[in-house]
């Protein structure tokens, strides 16, 4: 059978019968086309879960050989040598994200060529240099495009051998379907002029802001009195580092090889990451050291920061230079499944790269680092929303991209579509009354999934929302929240008092030793649920009167327990941060 390994149907041989590599390839808005073809999906590796965790496991050991390899490289190559913490917090995201990204594709063809079905397949002629990113974020949107996943795939076929292929020529690149998790144009307009004005905050003198904080999700009052309240001139803009494109310098990446892989998988790798690099960590590094130096503080004794070491490449430069200088790191969780999931990537990076590391209630054995701290995301919204007794049931969900992102006890790549059949089945198990207060409400982002459009095919009369708008408007205008992930909407329900179902599959979102207690507080009080049928049996029962469900104390003292432990917030939380921001500063 003829291999397809994208949804781009320019690399579909379509005169025999087609072995789809994986469901990313039935992009949904082609279903006239695909569903009309003899085909066959291969099954998809990760289907067994057990397997997943234990790859998990052994790619955490990779990522941390791989990078003490690359650090070294990059040192020689930029005449530094800064520690293996600083080349942790500059270029670990990316390649704790590359690593696990490449190994999925690997085990992906490994399995069709282990299956004997594979005749032939065509591989694109584009070279490396063609998709060399120029930042993480440029990166992450790159991953998520049809065009990109398939020049790696060939690129695979082509190191592995064993599986015939022809080289098709590749004159453009089909784009179109949404390219990663950029920002709205609007929001981005505001973040550009706020890291502009970061500019003019930074002439005030360094002895006023030796904390510098960042990326907190306070508002804009909350950080003016926390700064007030450490006795510094509210630092309040991020100022910005704009990363220019340079031209690929192939020289200096031959110039960085080695060859450390101990099977056919990390000999890829061997290959596969000088090649991926972003332009930032080899072409432009200079010029981004040297910029960030510029625009940020010259000096911080204590660096307290959310997100922006993921999506701000400036920041993370200056904050590594600044660790290497002595300065104290802290990180605050910024988002949900922190502490309750099995496996999370981004956890485990975030707690290596800190000196302290602040979650939104719970510890973890044997890690002093872990504090409790009462959570600024939550905080901001708690008074924010209300429900409204007659109105919608607002159904929350969520999209991931088609292919591998990454490493957590999510669902990852396909295994989307096993989720969204959960929703049919909870929409097919409500009372019609309750099928007419449904919104459901999912992010912006599809990623070529047509979740939608899935949903109303079946239920054609479903509203389904969409888009931009904040999330607290559809909250102001709903009786009931259902979220069905675990991630950070749920935390922000609970946490603001809002009545709230939840209900996910238990196999797809693992959880931790230490959590299952806390989890089953709520499953006790028939908040949370392990099925579609069993929500939406609850949902039946109590959506004409919520309020009256909601507040009865065996669910308010539930709701209680689990946001100790995982949504905490505190009226007095300036003078908690306070008191643990000062306390850092000191050790």
């Amino acid at each position: 059978m003829f291999l397809a390994t994208t949804a781009d149907r320019r690399y579909w041989k379509t005169d025999g019968k087609i072995l789809f590599l994986g469901e990313w390839c039935k992009v949904y808005d082609q279903k006239h086309f695909w569903s009309k073809i003899d085909c066959q999906i291969l099954p998809y590796h990760w289907n067994d879960r057990k397997k997943m965790h234990q790859d998990y496991q052994y790619l955490d050991g990779v990522y941390e050989r791989y990078l003490a390899i690359l650090s070294q490289r990059l040192n020689k190559l930029h005449s530094t040598n800064y520690s293996l913490r600083y080349w942790r917090i500059i270029i670990g995201p990316w390649l704790n994200l590359f690593i696990g990204i490449i190994f999925d594709k690997f085990l992906s063809i490994q399995a069709a060529k282990n299956s004997g079905l594979v005749t032939n397949t065509w591989v694109s002629s584009f070279k490396y240099p063609d998709f060399l990113a120029k930042d993480i974020l440029s990166f992450r949107k790159l991953i998520t495009i049809d065009d990109w996943n398939h020049f790696i795939y060939g690129q695979i076929i082509q190191s592995m051998g064993g599986l015939p292929y022809e080289t098709m020529d590749g004159e453009t690149f089909l784009t179109r379907w949404d390219q990663g998790d950029p920002a709205p144009s609007s929001t981005h307009t505001k973040n550009t002029s706020r890291y502009h004005l970061g500019e003019i905050f930074r002439l005030v003198p360094n002895r006023f802001n030796k904390i510098f904080i960042t990326a907190t999700n306070l508002n804009f009052w909350d950080l003016i009195r926390l700064q007030l309240s450490l006795r510094q001139i509210p630092y309040l803009f991020t100022p910005r580092v704009e990363i220019e494109d340079s031209p690929v310098n192939e020289l200096a990446r031959k110039e960085m090889s080695f060859e450390v892989g101990e099977n056919q998988f990390e000999s890829l790798l061997d290959e596969f990451i000088l090649q991926n690099l972003p332009k930032v960590y080899v072409e432009g590094y200079a010029k981004v050291h040297s910029r960030s130096i510029e625009v940020f503080p010259e000096r911080a004794k204590l660096i307290f920061s959310g997100g922006s070491i993921y999506s701000d490449e400036g920041f993370r430069f200056w904050a590594a230079y600044q660790v290497e200088r002595g300065t104290k790191l802290c990180q605050h969780q910024y988002g949900g499944s922190y502490g309750s999931i099995l496996w999370s990537a981004l956890e485990n990076h975030e707690i290596k790269i800190s000196d302290r590391y602040f979650s939104w209630g719970w510890a973890l054995n044997n890690q002093p680092k872990v504090l409790p701290l009462s959570a600024g995301k939550l905080n901001k919204i708690k008074n924010k929303i209300r429900p409204k007794p007659n109105g919608s049931i607002l159904w929350m969900s969520t999209s991931f991209p088609r292919y591998s992102y990454w490493m957590m006890s999510l669902f990852l790549g396909p295994k989307l579509l096993d989720h969204l059949k959960e929703h049919e089945r909870f929409v097919g198990a409500v009372l019609p009354s309750v099928r007419n207060l449904l919104l459901m409400r999912y992010c912006p982002y599809d990623y070529g999934w047509g979740i939608e459009k899935r949903l109303t095919d079946v239920y054609p009369s479903l509203n389904v929302y969409r888009g931009e708008k904040p999330m607290c408007v559809d909250l102001n205008n709903s009786r009931l929240s259902i979220s069905c992930v675990n991630s950070t909407t749920f935390l922000e329900t609970l946490s603001a008092n809002f009545p709230t179902l939840l209900y996910w599959n238990p196999d797809f979102f693992e959880l931790r030793e230490s959590a299952y207690p806390h989890f089953n507080v709520l499953r006790q009080a028939g908040i949370l649920h392990d099925n579609p049928e069993s929500v939406a049996k609850k949902v039946n029962e109590v959506y004409e009167d919520t309020l009256s469900w909601w507040s009865a104390p065996e669910i308010q003292d539930a709701k209680d327990q689990f946001c100790r432990q995982f949504a905490f917030t505190s009226e007095k939380w300036i003078s908690e941060w306070k008191a643990e921001i000062l306390k850092a500063c000191e050790t």
